[in-house]
C-alpha cells in the first residue's frame, strides 16, 4: 500500500515539475515565434483562432489572470500539502495515544514512509521567486523525495540511517514551506505556520521526541491545508501579504 501511494505521489512530482519556471509556459509549444506571433493579432491570428485561444490560456493572458499551467501547480502545491497534513495527523494520534483503550489500532508506517514523498512535492511545486531561492528549494525537496524512496525501498529495522535521514529532510522541507507561507502571506494571517515552525524542529530526532510536539504539528499543518480552499490561486504566485482578505 505504501509503495502504490510512493509510486503516485512521484507520478504527481513527475507531472507537475516542469512548471517550475515561468520559461516552461513558452514550452507548451515547440516554437516560442508561434506564440508571438498569435499574441501580435496578424494573419496567423485570423486563420487559427482556436488554436491562438489555447495558447492564451495555457499562457499568461493580457488581464493579468494566471494561466492554465500555473493553477496546476498551485492545485497540486495545495494537495501535497494537504496530504503531508493527513500523514502528519496520523503520526499525532499514534503518537498522543488518543485512540488507546478504544480498539482502534493505528499502524503509522505508512505515514512514515510517504511523508518525505509529500513534503518533498510540497516544497518543490510550492512558488517561490525565480532564481537562486527557487534552485535551492528545488533541489532540497527533490533530495527529500528521492531519499523517501530509497529509504522505502532499502531501509531495515536493522540500520534505520536512511529511514532517520529522511525523516529529517522532511521535517526540514515542512519548515521551509512554513517560511515560505509566512514570507508570501505575512506572519499575522499565517500564525499556525509559526506553530510548525516552532515545533518541526523539536521532531527532527526521531527517536527522542518531547510530547505533544508531533500534535501540535498536526493542527498547524491541518489549519494550514484547511486556509487553502478560501484563498484564491494566484495569492500564492505573488507576494501579497493577504491583501485577498481586505478587499
Amino acid at each position: 500500500m505504501s509503495r502504490r501511494l510512493t509510486i503516485f505521489l512521484l507520478c504527481l512530482f513527475c507531472t507537475t515539475v516542469k512548471s517550475f519556471s515561468p520559461s516552461c509556459q513558452l514550452k507548451v509549444w515547440p516554437c516560442d515565434s508561434r506564440l508571438v506571433s498569435l499574441r501580435s493579432g496578424n494573419d496567423s491570428h485570423n486563420r487559427h483562432p482556436r488554436l491562438s485561444s489555447l495558447i492564451l490560456r495555457l499562457s499568461d493572458n493580457e488581464e493579468g489572470e494566471i494561466s492554465v499551467v500555473q493553477r496546476v501547480r498551485v492545485l497540486s502545491y495545495r494537495l501535497a500539502l494537504a496530504v503531508s497534513a493527513l500523514f502528519i495527523s496520523e503520526l499525532a494520534l499514534v503518537d498522543s495515544q488518543f485512540l488507546e483503550g478504544t480498539g482502534l489500532n493505528l499502524d503509522d508506517s505508512l505515514s512514515r514512509s510517504c511523508l518525505p514523498v509529500a513534503a518533498g512535492l510540497s516544497l518543490v511545486l510550492g512558488p517561490a521567486p525565480q532564481g537562486a531561492i527557487k534552485v535551492g528549494t528545488t533541489i532540497f525537496g527533490a533530495t527529500t523525495i528521492a531519499v523517501g524512496i530509497a529509504s522505502n525501498v532499502l531501509s531495515s529495522t536493522e540500520d534505520p540511517t536512511l529511514s532517520n535521514l529522511a525523516w529529517k529532510l522532511w521535517v526540514l522541507s515542512l519548515m521551509v514551506v512554513s517560511i515560505r507561507e509566512i514570507w508570501y502571506f505575512g506572519g499575522e494571517y499565517k500564525r499556525e505556520c509559526g506553530i510548525t515552525l516552532f515545533m518541526l524542529p523539536l521532531m527532527l530526532d526521531p527517536n527522542t521526541i518531547i510530547p505533544l510536539t508531533i500534535p501540535l504539528c498536526a493542527l498547524g499543518m491541518d489549519v494550514l491545508a484547511a486556509g487553502k480552499v478560501f484563498e484564491p490561486c494566484e495569492e500564492d504566485l505573488k507576494q501579497t501579504q493577504s491583501e485577498f482578505l481586505t478587499k
